[in-house]
C-alpha cells in the first residue's frame, strides 16, 4: 500500500491533481483483520474520492502482475468512472447539461453498469466480496 500511495502522490503531482485524502492505506478500503468479512470499499466522502479516479487507474497499470479478465474490466470500470467525472466537472456551473454532453454522459454510464455488473455476477458465482450490487428500492 506504501508503494501504491506513493505512485499516486507522483501521479497528482505530476498531473496536479486535487486530493484530500492524506494517505491510503488498506483499512481505507477493508478491515485487515477480517478482509472477507465485508465487500471492500474507498471510503470517505464524495469530495474526498473523487479526484483518485484518475491516479488509482494509473497504479492500477503500474502493479498490473497478470493479464486477465477482470483486470481490463477494472481498468475498464476505471476509465468511465474518469469520463463521467470529466463531463460533470466541465459542466458544473450548468443546471441542465447540453443534450449531445447528456447523451456522452447516458453512454458512460450505461457502459460502466455493464462492466461493473460483469465483475459482479462473476465475483457472485465465485463466492467472491468484491463488487457490491446494492438494490435500490423506490
Amino acid at each position: 500500500m506504501n508503494r501504491a500511495w506513493q505512485s499516486i502522490v507522483a501521479y497528482c503531482a505530476e498531473h496536479k491533481v486535487h486530493t484530500q485524502y492524506s494517505k491510503i492505506t488498506l483499512n481505507s478500503f477493508t478491515d485487515h483483520e477480517s478482509p472477507k468479512r465485508a465487500y471492500p470499499k474507498l471510503k470517505g466522502k464524495g469530495m474526498e474520492v473523487k479526484d483518485l479516479a484518475a491516479p488509482l487507474r494509473h497504479v492500477w497499470g503500474q502493479m498490473r502482475t497478470n493479464s486477465t479478465y477482470e483486470f481490463a474490466l477494472v481498468d475498464r470500470l476505471l476509465l468511465h468512472i474518469i469520463k463521467i467525472q470529466e463531463t460533470l466537472g466541465l459542466n458544473s456551473h450548468s443546471l441542465f447539461l447540453p443534450l449531445a454532453e447528456a447523451a456522452a454522459l447516458q453512454q458512460e454510464i450505461d457502459a460502466f453498469l455493464r462492466v461493473y455488473t460483469l465483475l459482479a455476477n462473476k465475483a457472485d458465482v465465485e463466492s467472491k466480496l468484491l463488487w457490491s450490487v446494492v438494490p435500490k428500492h423506490d
